[in-house]
């Protein structure tokens, strides 16, 4: 229980990575990120952002480039919103967090740690399952957070039910089972409570087969994940979200 009670901070902070920790300074939401916000793409197939947008986006965070500067190349690549059965069929698979000042500039310095961030996504209609894994090292040791629930369309917005979380503590690869977690009985009700249903809707500002742009729109944060497997992934392979 005494070590329970030491990653206590750890483990709540984690859990709200994607909520009530997003306050970094805030930026201001362009009105072509709202205007991107989850609308049904005209198109069938959304067009993938030029050569010159991506590679500019990569070779920055590859360099580990100031925030700004990979902010400003964020905002270069065109606002492709894309829900429905285009979402569907294009966010399928496993995504890699590589941009997300938010986790960078609070919960990296908070917590002295680095955090690898993974989503895999699923398809069922028009939402489907979606887990979140966590890598972290530093002060606090190593290990893996993890939450799993749902993605679903509501109206013109993107929202996730997160309706699990678990921690594995020294592990080299999350519990395929919640409740064969550390102090599951003690853990899950705690990531239960933790979750915020007000904070879990992102608006989706660009989409293609490998990359794809989200926006906590409460601060005007946004975050980039890459698609694994796909050439930027394996570019950017030695990048996590905290560097």
């Amino acid at each position: 229980m005494q070590r329970l009670s030491c990653w206590t901070l750890l483990l709540t902070a984690a859990f709200r990575s994607t909520e009530a920790l997003s306050a970094a300074p805030r930026r201001h939401v362009t009105r072509r990120a709202f205007a991107a916000s989850c609308v049904l793409a005209a198109a069938p197939r959304p067009a993938t952002a030029d050569a010159g947008a991506r590679d500019r986006f990569v070779e920055l965070v590859r360099t580990r480039a100031p925030t700004k500067e990979i902010d400003d190349a964020v905002d270069a690549l065109p606002a492709q919103p894309a829900v429905g059965d285009s979402f569907a069929r294009l966010a399928k698979g496993r995504w890699r967090v590589v941009h997300a000042p938010h986790i960078k500039n609070i919960l990296g310095r908070l917590l002295g740690s680095r955090f690898d961030v993974v989503y895999d996504i699923g398809v069922d209609g028009d939402g489907g399952p979606m887990e979140s894994n966590v890598k972290y090292a530093g002060f606090w040791g190593e290990g893996y957070l993890s939450t799993r629930g749902t993605w679903r369309r509501d109206g013109d917005r993107c929202v996730l039910d997160w309706r699990d979380g678990w921690w594995d503590p020294g592990a080299d690869k999350p519990s395929s089972d919640p409740a064969d977690s550390y102090a599951a009985e003690t853990v899950r009700p705690m990531a239960r409570a933790g979750f915020i249903p007000l904070f879990a809707t992102f608006p989706v500002d660009y989409l293609d087969e490998d990359l794809c742009v989200f926006v906590f729109p409460l601060f005007g944060t946004r975050i980039v994940a890459v698609r694994e497997g796909s050439a930027i992934a394996r570019d950017l392979r030695e990048i996590v979200v905290t560097d």
